[in-house]
């Protein structure tokens, strides 16, 4: 059993190994995840969230790929875990599969019941969030992601032309609504 002055060392290390990263954090959940942009800084009520913003293709990816996993993963609507024994052949016996089964319809009433929903998809967008800023998926434009050695498609230019955005599953220019490309 480690002694207090062990684990007091070991929570230093790694908070300073936390700190290295926490900048680069602040700067993705501000662009990616807004509203939990609260890492390294701490907002006043009622303070703008959304000053580092180009556009909101970054948040809408991540809510999007998020939603997706959710809905793979997870779904709220059918049953998506169950139970079985190591031991292959008790798994065959009648009153284990109606144990098991019956645990888990009720493990999945009781999420349904509780804030599972809403929880599992924010630690969704707590892991997308990072992982789509890693890739390039929109932080800042796209001069910048040609500086940093990735190159915006043709096809990725000619649908939003220098200033598009994608609104509404529609690539539109501002000023051209309803004008798909």
């Amino acid at each position: 059993m480690p002694s207090v002055v062990q684990l007091l060392k070991r929570w230093q290390e790694l908070k300073a190994e936390y700190l290295q990263y926490a900048d680069l954090q602040q700067e993705i959940a501000e662009r990616v995840i807004p509203h939990r942009s609260n890492i390294t800084r701490l907002l006043s009520p009622g303070e703008r969230q959304t000053r580092e913003l180009f556009d909101s293709t970054a948040i809408d990816s991540a809510q999007t790929l998020a939603a997706s996993i959710h809905g793979t993963m997870t779904p709220s609507t059918q049953p998506w875990m169950s139970f079985a024994l190591r031991q292959e052949e008790l798994n065959d016996l009648p009153d284990v599969k109606d144990w098991s089964e019956d645990n888990a319809r009720r493990i999945h009433a009781a999420l349904r019941q509780s804030n599972w929903t809403t929880a599992v998809h924010e630690m969704y967008l707590d892991l997308v969030g990072p992982v789509l800023a890693e890739h390039g998926a929109s932080i800042g434009n796209g001069d910048e992601a040609h500086r940093r050695g990735r190159r915006q498609s043709r096809s990725s230019r000619r649908r939003c032309g220098r200033f598009g955005r994608r609104s509404g599953g529609r690539w539109r220019r501002d000023g051209d609504a309803g004008i798909a490309y």
